[in-house]
């Protein structure tokens, strides 16, 4: 019998893959418990909404060739990094930006995302870290300059 490890390679690169997740929690109990000043939930909400948009696993979602000319269009279901970005494919690379882009494909964009758990967690982590950044610059910008 062969001996088995606990923690194998693919194991250990688990908690590393999710990263930018761990920070919503200690932010949010920064801001409510801990009464962090307004410089770390600062950093903290950058690096996390940095992760959510170029890091976070995705669906690639970006709009795939029609197939005929009366058939609606696709989009590419791979896995992908980031909210921004695409899958491996080099065309689908920057295809999520150029959808945001646009006014008029931001709900295509959206529904990509919220087609699959992993999109809707990095669309709602992005959110929620980037507005706790913007109201900590604005509280760190208003104490600055009493």
């Amino acid at each position: 019998m062969g001996r088995s490890k606990l923690l194998t390679k693919k194991r250990k690169a688990f908690p590393w893959k999710y990263w930018g997740y761990l920070f919503l929690p200690i932010i949010a109990l920064g801001i409510w418990t801990l009464h962090f000043g307004a410089a770390p939930i600062l950093v903290m909400s950058g690096l996390a909404a940095a992760y959510m948009l170029v890091q976070a696993p995705t669906p690639c979602g970006a709009p795939k060739r029609k197939a005929s000319t009366n058939a609606e269009q696709l989009y590419c279901r791979k896995n992908a990094k980031g909210l921004l970005g695409g899958c491996d494919i080099v065309q689908h690379k920057w295809a999520n930006v150029r959808l945001l882009a646009a006014r008029s494909t931001w709900g295509v964009f959206l529904r990509n995302m919220t087609s699959d758990g992993k999109g809707m967690a990095a669309g709602v982590g992005a959110l929620a870290s980037t507005s706790s950044a913007v109201i900590a610059l604005g509280t760190l910008l208003f104490n600055l300059s009493r």
